[in-house]
């Protein structure tokens, strides 16, 4: 749908490019469309959606897909309404066949005027049991339950037709994942946000040889973040995480202070490092704490020879908080860890039966079983 309005357009009612419910017990939802407008004003108390449609009652299919918004004005004089691009729903906890909700849209609001841009995500709550990182760039078609920019977006005049996405302001919401797929996928892209707004359940995900760089001197980062192996994260030298996740298995930059509370993750992979170190090595030379059911884990199989260099300034674990892995050395000019914080590479051995002594046990049997034959 597109709307051209050249004075004022009023939604007191709903504009609607709704994907429909499935017609079939095994079919899925419908996919949202797309909602175009331009416009000098906009007013109103509506709604404008692009909804993914819902599995059929009791079915086996999943929920569609969301569609996009784009809205280009001149004024927003007292549009109060909503903007909905969220999936389909989905029974997920059916006994019979659990199916997945649909991923979300985008809306992307450009003010003319002030050349402010604002992408807008949200899912709704909706939550999928099989979200996770994206296995294949080369191949999405099995992806699921996130909002992508694809190759054409990259067209766009705002991305200088590079992949190069600014946005003035990211509101991201309601469990949304939000992912670039430039192509070739080895060309890479860049994501930049002025703003950041969110409930801190969204997901941004950094893809390989992608660049997401939120340069500014705080963040306390309003949603979760994945680093794939080759793509980039820059933070800020004073650097909060507050119950969201960084994943890691690229490269973290330009962190100083580092303060992880209420639930804040902090996930090391043997990929990762920070500041273009070697793999492995991961280095905030200024003060960390890591407090209230917040953790930095190191993460790798058992027993495994690649070990973790962890080296922080000062590095203060307060009651709740914890620094786990299996392998790692941590080198700090000052180091206290509180009651109640833990500092915890336990249980990171070989598992039973597959221990180097395993070899020597099985031989002695061996040799004892022809030893009892003779």
């Amino acid at each position: 749908m597109h709307i051209d309005v050249t004075r004022v357009l009023v939604v007191d009612g709903e504009l609607r490019a709704d994907g429909g419910r499935a017609l079939g017990v095994n079919g899925g939802g419908g996919s949202g469309g797309s909602i175009w407008i331009t416009t000098v004003s906009l007013r109103g108390t509506g709604n404008i959606t692009v909804n993914g449609g819902d599995q059929y009652e009791g079915g086996s299919g999943g929920g569609g897909a969301a569609g996009r918004i784009a809205i280009y004005l001149w004024k927003n004089d007292t549009y109060v309404g909503t903007y909905q691009a969220h999936g389909g729903s989905a029974d997920m906890y059916s006994v019979v066949q659990p199916a997945e909700p649909g991923g979300p849209g985008t809306t992307f609001i450009y003010h003319m005027h002030h050349q402010h841009s604002t992408i807008y995500v949200n899912n709704d709550q909706l939550v999928s049991h099989s979200v996770a990182m994206v296995r294949d760039y080369l191949n999405t078609s099995r992806d699921s339950f996130k909002a992508w920019f694809f190759p054409e977006s990259g067209d766009h005049w705002l991305a200088k037709s590079s992949h190069k996405y600014y946005f003035d302001e990211l509101q991201i919401f309601g469990n949304a994942h939000l992912a670039i797929l430039p192509e070739p996928f080895t060309d890479g892209a860049s994501l930049y946000f002025r703003y950041m707004i969110g409930d801190r359940s969204g997901v941004v995900h950094v893809g390989p040889h992608q660049v997401m760089d939120l340069e500014r001197s705080f963040i306390d980062t309003p949603f979760s973040v994945y680093v794939y192996e080759l793509g980039y994260l820059g933070l800020a030298p004073n650097t909060e995480i507050q119950r969201v996740f960084i994943h890691v298995e690229g490269t973290v930059d330009r962190v100083f202070n580092l303060t992880l509370v209420q639930g804040g993750e902090l996930r090391l992979f043997q990929s990762g490092s920070t500041n273009n170190l070697p793999r492995l090595n991961y280095r905030f030379n200024g003060t960390t704490v890591i407090k209230a059911d917040s953790c930095i884990n190191a993460s790798e199989p058992f027993a495994h020879s690649d070990r973790f260099q962890l080296q922080f300034g000062h590095v203060i674990v307060e009651g709740g908080g914890k620094i786990s892995g299996k392998n790692m050395k941590i080198r700090a000019g000052n180091m206290f860890v509180d009651d109640g914080g833990y500092v915890d590479v336990s249980d990171g051995g070989h598992l039973s039966g597959l221990g180097k002594g395993l070899l020597l046990i099985n031989f002695l049997f061996f040799f004892i079983s022809i030893l009892w034959n003779m």
